[in-house]
């Protein structure tokens, strides 16, 4: 019983995953940007790994991910919840490539939302290059209210 109800709830988990990303499949090998999912409001019912949680003003939890498939396909993304679901927080999160001894800004983009919410990018990257992404986060009262705290978080650099 005790292995259904776990599988029962891995089954749900990866469900629930899977709806936070519409990937447009055939695109997915260009070599610009390609939107994806940009938010979700459900994604706080399991343990996020690389999260940061309860350090600062306006802030309850951050996570930043970066994995890169065989194919050279990076999948980003950040997500926050704010200590309250009033709060407005606005995202900018860059992917970055370590080269010539420095990082560097492959991609940029923005995206602000009420409550907890995620962003999420794909971008072909190219192979022998290390790769993270940085997010900047802002919280504010509301969406054009005052500003709470601002942080910035880095993924695990990965190796491509």
């Amino acid at each position: 019983m005790k292995i259904y109800i776990k599988r029962s709830l891995l089954l749900f988990s990866l469900i629930s995953i899977c709806s936070i990303t519409h990937l447009n499949a055939s695109s997915a090998y260009a070599s610009v940007p390609i939107e994806a999912a940009k938010t979700n409001n459900n994604f706080d019912f399991f343990k996020l790994p690389n999260t940061f949680e309860n350090s600062w003003p306006g802030f309850q939890k951050t996570y930043a991910n970066l994995t890169i498939s065989k194919l050279g396909v990076a999948d980003f993304e950040t997500s926050v919840i704010p200590s309250k679901s009033s709060y407005y927080s606005k995202i900018t999160m860059t992917l970055q490539i370590y080269k010539n001894g420095s990082w560097k800004t492959l991609f940029s983009g923005t995206h602000g939302e009420k409550g907890s919410h995620m962003y999420e990018r794909i971008y072909y990257v190219l192979k022998g290059y290390k790769y993270r992404t940085k997010s900047v986060i802002k919280m504010y009262k509301s969406k054009n209210g005052k500003l709470i705290n601002t942080d910035t978080i880095y993924s695990k650099t990965k190796k491509r």
